[in-house]
């Protein structure tokens, strides 16, 4: 049994002003080559894009030489790294370096412990929406990875606007050996204290951002991609929905991949595949799910 930290007395104290970090240009540059054709994707211009950030080329290099990619050399080298790893991973591992760096500053153990939580929920939610949409040979597997990866953006703010009211909604330390159990709150709990969720603030992050429309569709929309018009723009907001909850499962003991099977039914029935057939997939994607998503935070 575990007893919840402090919750804060008064709901609704913040009156809608939440701090909106600016986006480092590191992370708008590799959002926007991202929603290009695939034919305009250079690798080229990834390299230049990162070696403009030498923070960003050292935490990227740092993460390429990390024992989850296992090369037998080190590398030093942007460029060298996009050779061995490949477009796709090293852009990846560039995003998820830039949004962790947009927020940053916590004071508190509690809070990294939060932001941690939510960067490698986030990561592994990217790599299931990516690996969903490739394996139904969906187009614009990049897009889905950056809407997966930025789907909780609104939970980030809050932290970053509020942590003495947002953090204890997290957490809850065991009476017996203090060990601190992180639990994502229900959107319920944000509209009690803050009288709005995170998809919400996501949605006006978005906005103010500047981002492309197609991902601000998938981040303002991942809870209900039925409102979608556009079937394969829904397909994209179904694989965010579910990788959402399958990355939430995979690093919340209580979490369940239940809530998700009407998203994978709807997408199973978008791609004349069976559902049970996708559940199998992903299921059979967990241990390097998890893998990537320790891998591109840690550190």
């Amino acid at each position: 049994m575990t007893s919840s930290a402090a919750r804060p007395d008064t709901p609704g104290t913040l009156d809608g002003e939440y701090k909106y970090p600016p986006m480092p240009t590191t992370l708008s540059d590799v959002l926007e080559l991202l929603s290009l054709p695939k034919s305009e994707q250079h690798p080229e211009r990834l390299v230049a894009i990162v070696q403009r950030d030498p923070i960003t080329a050292a935490y990227v290099l740092r993460r390429v030489n990390s024992a989850y990619f296992g090369l037998s050399r080190q590398v030093t080298h942007v460029e060298r790294a996009v050779v061995l790893l490949g477009f796709t991973n090293v852009s990846n591992l560039v995003l998820s370096v830039g949004l962790r760096q947009t927020f940053q500053g916590f004071e508190g153990r509690e809070e990294e412990q939060i932001m941690e939580h939510i960067m490698r929920t986030s990561v592994a939610a990217a790599v299931y929406a990516r690996d969903l949409v490739e394996h139904l040979a969906l187009p614009l597997p990049e897009t889905a990875f950056s809407g997966g990866l930025l789907h909780q953006i609104g939970r980030m703010i809050l932290l970053y606007t509020a942590p003495e009211v947002y953090a204890p909604l997290w957490c809850e330390r065991s009476p017996v050996d203090d060990r601190l159990t992180i639990t994502t709150p229900t959107v319920d709990q944000e509209r009690a204290y803050f009288g709005t969720d995170y998809v919400k603030v996501g949605a006006t992050a978005v906005t103010r951002w500047k981002l492309p429309d197609k991902l601000g569709t998938l981040i303002r929309a991942h809870r209900h991609p039925g409102s979608v018009g556009d079937a394969h723009l829904r397909a994209l907001t179904l694989a965010v929905g579910i990788g959402s909850m399958y990355g939430c499962a995979l690093f919340e003991e209580a979490a369940s991949t239940a809530p998700a099977r009407p998203m994978l039914t709807a997408l199973a029935r978008l791609r004349n595949v069976e559902s049970e057939a996708l559940s199998a997939f992903l299921e059979g994607r967990r241990a390097v799910v998890r893998a990537f998503a320790v891998a591109a935070t840690e550190g």
